[in-house]
């Protein structure tokens, strides 16, 4: 079918990581679609094309009565650290801070449905270590911990070991 083939471009850009490709083709389909999996699909090339406030709205509308999981938490969570370095970036501290912090409820979650897997760890730890650096100092230790259970969970993953000397 026509949807069938233009979801199959969609991954062939997102794949690619031609984003802006992607939503080209996306963006209507999701539009008239009743399928939230596609939704939260959306979501998430709209974060990956810059567009972070757009993708904290497509995600909200595309979660709402769905049981999250994991993947949906970690979304959830980078939308919310995008948003706060954004925030940063223009120079809105505060804001910033607060973006952050929303980003720890996902992550956290995440962190209880996938307790071996270090991904949600390593999440948690970059958003504590923003945390951190923007003068929340009892993040410091939340990060560090955060980190070496990373470690200890795929410690042959370069992004483990990464975040844990970010940390420190």
């Amino acid at each position: 079918t026509e949807r069938d083939a233009t979801k199959s471009v969609v991954d062939l850009a997102f794949n690619n990581e031609r984003f802006d490709l992607a939503l080209r083709y996306l963006e209507p389909l999701a539009k008239d679609s009743t399928d939230k999996q596609l939704k939260v699909r959306f979501a998430e090339i709209l974060l990956r094309a810059g567009r972070s406030s757009d993708a904290r709205t497509a995600f909200d509308t595309a979660v709402a009565g769905l049981t999250r999981d994991v993947g949906m938490e970690m979304l959830d969570g980078a939308i919310a650290m995008k948003l706060g370095d954004d925030l940063r970036a223009a120079g809105d501290i505060a804001k910033a801070q607060a973006a952050y912090e929303l980003s720890l409820t996902p992550y956290s979650r995440a962190k209880a449905l996938a307790p071996f897997s270090p991904q949600p760890f390593i999440q948690d730890a970059m958003a504590k270590r923003k945390l951190f650096e923007l003068g929340a100092s009892a993040r410091g230790p939340e990060a560090l911990a955060a980190a070496d259970r990373a470690v200890a969970l795929g410690g042959a993953l370069l992004a483990a070991s990464a975040i844990r000397s970010e940390v420190l």
